[in-house]
């Protein structure tokens, strides 16, 4: 093969250049920091570091989901706390009022009583920056109303989450109607899904929904249709005028329908009956709600520890002397109770979110060990191997100086 002075000129050109691009990659590194500044610089660990990046992405928005919520608990925390300090005040104000020596002055302990059930319902509509924290998923309208001698619930019957993985939330609240407890009833029958079909033939269902001492109101579902859903009796229910909220509730096996009433305590107490020609085919039947003989069979909880109805019957009879408040004292016992039991969950959830934010805060720093250990670089392996290159780089430009012979221009 002959070998020209152009092709050596070439090649020496061609490894001056390689050199020179080694150099500057390496300085490039040095001033970013970084191994690579482009995905073809090295598309494999470019993709490493994408996929570690948004792990890193993803832990930290689970993390900041738990620092949003983290302040509601601690406010719900001492809220429950300073309504368990009001309760223990109203105990201290009956036993005065049942006290003979004090009878006379029944009008000021009732005042009292008003003045401490008004301040219980404006712990219980604590809103952490506009937001109402027990509320359930309604978080814009002030949960506790009271209307006469009912206390009226704004709220859901749902449990507030938080992501902390992709498949995996934790509790992060607890609703207004756990608390101060609306009366709840849980069918017994369960379908595969929200929109399964519930009657899959056309027939007329009807029945009634009474809550306390109001009306009844009669409901009539699927009069000419087929495959009603679950989902489609409780539209129904909702918008019926009845005073209760109906739910799909997913249970271990299925999903059920969930009435909660409006109203909390015994004020609220749902009563439900088939009003076809057959009741014990009835829609509430096939529910499992009610039996054959219209009795409440489906799964209810004790609406007698709503404390704030109780309250108010206690500041009634008070403000007529009236000293038969046995029933209402052993309801408002149960309450305090169900109250300390959430408040006991409060704390649950609290140690859990610190527990979660320990193991996040662990994991971010793996991960962004792991992210720098794929981008960013050795800043003494790098000097040391620029160093090199660059000697690499004046030798082959010295030698190339030798080794391209000289022409009759270098003579002009």
């Amino acid at each position: 093969m002959r070998i020209t002075n152009n092709l050596i000129s070439d090649h020496v050109l061609n490894n001056i250049q390689k050199g020179m691009s080694r150099v500057s990659d390496l300085q490039n590194q040095l001033s970013t920091g970084k191994k690579f500044q482009t995905p073809s610089d090295n598309p494999i660990e470019v993709s490493r570091s994408l996929r570690v990046n948004d792990q890193v992405n993803k832990t930290e928005q689970y993390m900041r989901n738990l620092e949003v919520m983290q302040p509601i608990l601690q406010q719900s925390d001492g809220v429950l706390s300073e309504i368990t300090t009001q309760l223990n005040s109203v105990d201290t104000l009956t036993k005065q009022f049942l006290n003979a020596s004090n009878n006379d002055n029944y009008e000021l302990l009732a005042s009292n009583m008003s003045e401490i059930l008004d301040t219980v319902i404006s712990l219980a509509n604590s809103n952490y920056n506009g937001k109402y924290v027990f509320g359930g998923y309604n978080t814009s309208e002030v949960p506790f109303t009271r209307e006469g001698d009912k206390i009226r619930y704004n709220g859901t019957d749902d449990v507030l989450t938080a992501n902390i993985s992709e498949n995996t939330s934790i509790d992060v609240s607890i609703p207004g109607s756990s608390i101060f407890t609306t009366h709840q009833i849980l069918g017994g029958s369960e379908v595969s899904s929200k929109s399964a079909a519930f009657i899959p033939e056309p027939s007329t269902n009807t029945f009634s929904i009474k809550v306390g001492n109001m009306a009844a109101v009669d409901i009539t579902v699927n009069a000419d249709t087929s495959n009603i859903s679950l989902q489609d009796i409780a539209d129904k229910i909702n918008i019926s005028g009845a005073e209760v909220n109906a739910y799909v509730k997913e249970s271990e096996n299925g999903y059920r329908l969930k009435l909660v009433s409006n109203f909390v305590g015994e004020d609220g107490e749902i009563t439900l009956a088939d009003t076809g020609a057959d009741i014990s085919d009835g829609l509430l039947n096939r529910l499992g709600l009610v039996d054959g003989a219209n009795l409440t069979s489906g799964r209810q909880n004790n609406f007698n520890t709503g404390v704030l109805d109780q309250m108010v019957r206690i500041y009634n009879k008070m403000s007529v002397n009236d000293t038969d408040i046995d029933q209402e004292l052993a309801n408002m016992d149960l309450g305090r109770d169900n109250i300390l039991l959430n408040y006991g969950k409060v704390g649950v959830m609290m140690q859990n979110i610190e527990q979660k934010q320990s193991l996040m805060t662990d994991m971010k720093l793996k991960q962004q060990e792991l992210l720098s250990s794929i981008e960013d670089i050795d800043y003494a392996e790098i000097m040391t191997e620029l160093n090199s290159e660059m000697v690499a780089y004046q030798a082959a430009i010295q030698a190339g100086a030798r080794v391209v012979m000289p022409s009759l221009l270098d003579y002009l």
